[in-house]
């Protein structure tokens, strides 16, 4: 019985150890409002279709940007009967944005409160899961993921 014991708090203990080396990703920020998150990329074959769950993601290195959504927004509403490229309109909001290359998947930066939107320098689509929502005195932290489906 003790032995068993020993072995389930071992257990325990190793399962702790590689949970917090997981979380160590994050640095502690040195502000007060802004992002501490960890940016996660996949691609592959999209067909048969399946559930996120079984996507592979690896930390994202390369550039970033941070869009206010607010101007995203009003860019969607103004062209949204336009017989125009809308890749390019958002193209050029991007230039206009905070631009940042990252590396290991970490994002970390300073905001003012506001919403956000975070893309990729190849990606353009609007997701759900790249918003954030910055308000006074707070660092959000969270995983945002993008998947690039290389076939349909």
């Amino acid at each position: 019985m003790k032995s068993l014991l020993i072995k389930v708090f071992l257990f325990l203990i190793i399962g702790l150890v590689s949970n917090g080396c997981e979380n160590n990703k994050e640095v502690s920020p040195d502000f007060k409002t802004g992002l501490n998150c960890m940016i996660k990329y996949g691609q592959g074959d999209c067909m048969p279709i399946f559930g996120e769950s079984n996507r592979k993601y690896n930390d994202y290195t390369g550039k970033i940007f941070i869009v206010n959504k607010r101007d995203y927004d009003n860019l969607i509403d103004k062209n949204i009967n336009c017989n125009c490229v809308i890749k390019d309109k958002i193209d050029s909001l991007k230039g206009e944005s905070i631009s940042l290359r990252i590396n290991d998947g970490k994002l970390i930066k300073e905001l003012q409160p506001d919403s956000f939107i975070i893309m990729l320098d190849t990606e353009y689509i609007y997701y759900n899961n790249n918003e954030v929502y910055l308000k006074s005195d707070t660092i959000v932290s969270k995983n945002i993921y993008f998947y690039n489906c290389t076939s349909y």
